[in-house]
């Protein structure tokens, strides 16, 4: 089964946006002016490396799907669309999560259990 074009364009932009973030995030961590040590970096690329897989995994499912819905032709493209939700997956998730944690929680209150 061949994947679809597009997704694969989000995802490998998402790659380039994750790899912004984490070069950026590995540059302050560097430069905060205090000493880095083995742990630390070692922890700035596990998380570098959890930002691209987790930015490209986003970009690869809601891309297509939130293309549609910007409002500037010009941010419409998948390449844009992929970049940006590869840079931005990252810094945004425990938000998200948070809003779906306590979402299912209100559900389930409204449900009776």
């Amino acid at each position: 089964m061949i994947p679809d074009p597009d997704r694969l364009t989000a995802a490998l932009s998402a790659l380039a946006g994750g790899a912004f973030w984490g070069l950026f995030s590995l540059a302050t961590t560097l430069l905060a002016g205090q000493p880095v040590g083995r742990a630390d970096l070692l922890r700035a690329l596990a998380n570098v490396a959890a930002a691209l897989i987790g930015g490209a995994l986003v970009a690869y499912f809601l891309a297509p799907a939130v293309a549609p819905l910007i409002p500037w032709a010009s941010l419409r493209d998948l390449h844009a669309v992929g970049f940006g939700m590869g840079a931005l997956a990252w810094e945004l998730a425990p938000f998200v999560y948070r809003i779906a944690r306590a979402r299912a929680g209100r559900i389930e209150r409204e449900q009776g259990r």
